[in-house]
């Protein structure tokens, strides 16, 4: 059963929200999420699969398994989907410029936000948000001055600016909600630098009734789609 979608996805939010992140941000968790539960609240659902970057955690994975939730996935043909190619179909645009709720999963380098800029002139204005989804003990986000780089090199390369940051500091199985909390703090540090606001921390289901308490912000339970090949 589907949980709240946090404001600023639900209530709050625009019609397309765009999530970028580095590798092992949790970017695609996030995403799926979003349109899983927008489609279980009784909206039309399109999750859009831009990441042409990571070949083990992608939206397109789950094409038909989402589809018996009510969620469109666009991705690239099936004979190329765990390839690294850009090759991105015109159904994009139309969602873009629909009507129609649109989650973006994007690859949160350079490479990954020049794919994104390419759709810029079809993004409507007012009708999207950008989130740059951080994990704090991953490499290169692991300080303020890190987040910040990251940001302005993403919206140098995509031609757009961030709107918020979210927290989803985590160590996989090790996760504990003192390493999310030490997160948040981080990832505060680096809104206030960059002049955003942090819009909620992402944490698994099995630890979310304790989070909203320690953490003092919204809090987005995912549910776990995809499992690590190492893993399964």
């Amino acid at each position: 059963m589907a949980k709240t979608l946090p404001k600023a996805l639900g209530e709050n939010g625009k019609r397309i929200s765009i999530f970028l992140g580095t590798l092992g941000s949790g970017k695609t968790a996030i995403a799926l999420n979003t349109a899983w539960q927008t489609a279980a609240g009784g909206e039309e659902s399109i999750l859009v699969d831009l990441d042409v970057i990571n070949p083990y955690f992608r939206s397109r994975m789950l094409q038909n398994e989402f589809a018996t939730y009510g969620v469109k996935v666009i991705c690239p043909p099936a004979e190329i989907a765990r390839s690294d190619l850009p090759a991105l179909p015109a159904a994009i645009r139309g969602a873009l410029v629909s009507r129609v709720r649109v989650c973006m999963d994007v690859g949160g380098d350079s490479i990954g936000a020049t794919v994104l800029g390419c759709y810029r002139p079809y993004l409507p204005e007012g009708e999207y948000r950008l989130f740059l989804v951080v994990n704090s003990r991953r490499p290169f986000t692991q300080d303020t001055s890190g987040i910040v780089s990251a940001v302005k090199e993403i919206e140098i390369a995509a031609g757009l600016r961030i709107d918020c940051l979210v927290n989803n500091t985590n160590l996989g199985l090790e996760t504990d909600i003192g390493s999310i909390k030490e997160g948040l703090e981080i990832v505060r540090k680096a809104a206030e630098q960059l002049g955003v606001s942090v819009a909620f921390s992402a944490v698994t289901e099995q630890l979310s009734k304790s989070a909203a308490d320690v953490l003092g912000g919204e809090v987005f339970s995912l549910k776990e789609f995809l499992t690590p090949p190492w893993m399964a």
